[in-house]
């Protein structure tokens, strides 16, 4: 039996080597390919890139929801894009910056004397006065490719794009409008230049909404606005009142009036119906008279003396034969008449 020389023992070991290593360079670049495999879920879209730019046309660059293969790095790289879900982005550009003891605790506190340049933000309205205010937009990506390509950093860029057209709007607001009065209308006023200028740079993104948190003034004026407001609300309080007051004396008068109308012309009515009455009678009255004169006054004075008689309370006599004094009572709502002489 042939023994084998150190040779072939060295050629089959070194077969055997360049065996392994093939297996393990295959293995590895089978391993290399499959890491370009890659999922993209339901919320995404997915771009590849080759050696850092987008590979296909402008139609066919963006993968939707599936399984896809790309090259694998360093050749290429892909990039997943949020477009199914709305995306928000909080701008604390214009709040001021919260010293230690205020982030430990959660709570204001005392502000400076001053406002800090570079630290803490501020906004400027149409009146001269200052505020702070938080505020926070969001949005939806519209078109993934020229949300990665336009800006090197697209969410600093879109921030940048908002405080622009946040401090353009307040700059025409009061600052009772912005504190107060007017904030639905300045909000959606900055949503829609916003969207406006994001739509003319190409940024890819749609606005949904931008919300003004809160807005207060300057916090080293704050007391002095409190107090204007504490007086602005009980100068509202007191015109309310003066108003009701006003409409309660005003129905009032209404009513009274329309009292008064009312029995004015019942009075007028039973005027004309009595003189009317009379009129009917009078030339009758007329031709009694004509007939006989002296018995038509005795009738009358009679008659008067008839009437007079039934509402006396006393009857006096006195010792003088051309005198008789007759007490007669006063009519409710009449002034008592005043007593003659002797």
């Amino acid at each position: 039996m042939t023994q084998p020389t150190a040779g072939n023992a060295l050629a089959q070991a070194l077969s055997s080597s360049y065996a392994l290593l093939r297996l393990a360079l295959l293995a590895l670049l089978a391993a290399w390919f499959a890491s370009g495999i890659y999922v993209v879920p339901s919320h995404q879209v997915a771009v590849e890139l080759r050696c850092g730019r987008p590979t296909g046309s402008a139609a066919t660059r963006v993968n939707g929801p599936g399984v896809h293969t790309a090259w694998p790095r360093p050749i290429g790289e892909v990039v997943r894009v949020d477009v199914g879900r709305v995306q928000s982005l909080a701008l604390h550009d214009f709040w001021y910056a919260p010293t230690a003891e205020e982030q430990r605790t959660g709570k204001p506190g005392v502000p400076g004397a001053n406002l800090r340049p570079g630290v803490d933000g501020y906004l400027l309205t149409g009146d001269l006065d200052l505020v702070h205010g938080e505020w926070s937009l969001t949005y939806r990506v519209s078109d993934p490719a020229a949300w990665l390509f336009t800006a090197a950093e697209p969410v600093a860029m879109l921030r940048d794009l908002a405080d622009s057209r946040i401090a353009q709007v307040v700059a025409g607001a009061t600052v009772e409008g912005v504190l107060r009065d007017e904030q639905e209308a300045l909000r959606q006023r900055v949503a829609t230049l916003l969207a406006k200028r994001v739509e003319a740079a190409g940024l890819g993104v749609q606005i949904e909404n931008v919300l003004l948190a809160q807005a207060i003034p300057a916090r080293q004026v704050a007391s002095a606005f409190d107090e204007a407001l504490r007086a602005q609300q009980e100068g509202a309080k007191e015109v309310e009142a003066a108003r009701a007051d006003e409409a309660g004396a005003v129905a009032r008068a209404e009513a009274d009036g329309a009292r008064k109308r009312s029995g004015a012309e019942a009075l007028r009515d039973r005027t004309a119906r009595s003189l009317a009455a009379e009129a009917r009678v009078f030339p009758e009255e007329v031709s009694r008279y004509a007939q006989s004169p002296e018995l038509y006054v005795r009738q009358h004075q009679a008659e008067a003396l008839s009437r007079t008689f039934a509402r006396c309370g006393k009857l006096v006599v006195t010792n003088r034969p051309e005198e008789l004094r007759l007490n007669v009572p006063t009519p409710p709502g009449q002034p008592a008449p005043e007593e003659g002489g002797p």
